[in-house]
């Protein structure tokens, strides 16, 4: 396997993944590097925990959703070019990370 497209496959979403977790846990305190960090959730500790609570689980979600589909994918599709599946992968993978963003995003929003 490509690994461009291992990248790509694997271990962008399993970024996702092991980011989203320490923040679906409750374990990130307020800070200015980590986190789903906004003017809303510096606002009060109480909003923080919350939107990075969500913000994380729909982090490790849509990175599951998107390792999942991937490794179907590739085993559909082997026979098609490296740089196609590459592109694909690319493009699903951004997409569902994207929907993890902006779930979160609506989700502060009514915070």
């Amino acid at each position: 396997m490509d690994i461009r497209l291992a990248l790509v496959a694997y271990l962008f979403p399993g970024l996702g993944i092991i980011f989203g977790i320490p923040m679906a846990l409750g374990m990130i305190p307020p800070n200015r590097f980590y986190g789903y960090r906004t003017r809303k959730t510096f606002s009060s500790e109480e909003i923080w925990y919350r939107a990075n609570r969500f913000s994380g689980w729909a982090m490790v979600i849509s990175g599951l959703l998107a390792l999942g589909h991937n490794q179907l994918f590739l085993h559909d599709h082997a026979d098609w070019p490296s740089a196609t599946q590459q592109l694909l992968l690319t493009i699903s993978t951004a997409i569902s990370l994207f929907l993890g963003l902006l779930i979160s995003a609506f989700y502060v929003r009514k915070l």
